[in-house]
């Protein structure tokens, strides 16, 4: 009966709700954008967003971990992803200024994608891969004074709840930019939505903050190796 309940809920007043936040904060992004630096659109509209979401939705999240981190360091955060909640988690409770690498598809939804825009996001053209480059090249200068950068190794959404394989980009940009990874483990948020399902199960999510992986000693082509290491801290 709990579960009837819940996805009349979500159905009926949690989706609303989201179109509705979600327009709000994209107007937010752009309109504080006229005002406000890029990081700081991105970290104050991602809090609002994310953490708006997660508790509008009634599911309950905790966090540990954070104590790893160093004030105005900045660092490769690389996250398992089976859900569109890891992202909003991400946004409501890492307590930093993050940027996405995103696929430049989602940068042309109306309104959404002007908020991407607005707070800096960094879109990747996996068709051509010069321009895929010229992006990476252009976040690096970004990249700095605490600003992190968040990669789903996977690429998508696992659409079975497992773990699926890690592509290159998100280790290869640590190596490049002399930047800790910090790998974040997130639970639960398969069994509360997984990828393609409408409807949603009431629950808790759990993310961790794991220590961060120094990339001192390691070369481009030392890649498989730093995969395999940073994979094996979500086995």
């Amino acid at each position: 009966m709990l579960h009837i309940l819940y996805n009349i809920y979500y159905v009926l007043i949690f989706y609303p709700l989201l179109v509705v936040h979600t327009i709000i904060s994209a107007l937010y992004a752009i309109v504080a954008s006229l005002f406000m630096s890029k990081d700081w659109v991105s970290r104050n509209v991602g809090y609002f967003w994310g953490r708006g979401l997660c508790i509008f939705s009634l599911i309950k999240v905790g966090i540990k971990g954070l104590e790893h981190l160093e004030d105005r360091k900045s660092y490769v955060f690389v996250a398992n992803h089976s859900s569109t909640y890891d992202v909003w988690v991400m946004y409501g409770w890492i307590g930093r200024t993050i940027q996405w690498v995103m696929k430049k598809e989602l940068m042309k939804i109306p309104v959404f994608g002007w908020a991407t825009k607005a707070s800096g996001q960094i879109a990747i053209d996996r068709s051509n891969t010069q321009k895929a480059i010229e992006s990476i090249i252009e976040a690096k200068k970004r990249i700095k004074d605490g600003v992190s950068i968040v990669f789903f190794p996977e690429g998508t959404r696992s659409r079975n709840g497992l773990l699926g394989r890690f592509k290159k980009g998100a280790f290869y940009f640590a190596i490049e930019m002399h930047l800790d990874i910090v790998p974040v483990v997130i639970k639960g948020a398969y069994n509360i939505k997984p990828a393609g399902s409408f409807f949603a199960n009431y629950g808790r999510i759990q993310m961790e903050v794991l220590k961060p992986i120094c990339i001192e000693g390691y070369k481009k082509s030392d890649l498989p190796k730093l995969i395999d290491t940073v994979r094996g801290y979500f086995e």
